[in-house]
């Protein structure tokens, strides 16, 4: 699955970044696949995943939570569009449905 994620963050110009593969880390961390200098962002926050051919974003315990769409998640399946937030940094995530 390729999937595409636009960071989406007052501080710098918007910017998208494709994967052609999962599971895709997000976190503070350098170690993560999309790492954020936000200090509302654990280490390890958060990732994209793939099961039964659907993406779902997982919170890895972090201390802020997950948002998808506003609601605080532990574990949702992803829609083309919706809306990912970590800390003070949103995500928008597009990719073909299946």
């Amino acid at each position: 699955m390729v999937i595409t994620i636009e960071l989406l963050c007052a501080e710098i110009p918007a910017r998208e970044i494709t994967f052609r593969r999962l599971p895709v880390t997000i976190g503070r961390g350098p170690e993560t696949d999309v790492p954020l200098e936000d200090c509302c962002v654990s280490r390890q926050h958060c990732k994209l995943a793939e099961v039964d051919g659907k993406p779902f974003v997982c919170d890895l315990d972090s201390t802020n939570g997950t948002f998808l769409n506003g609601e605080m998640i532990q574990q949702a399946v992803v829609e083309p569009d919706d809306l990912i937030t970590v800390g003070q940094t949103d995500f928008r995530v597009r990719f073909e449905a299946p």
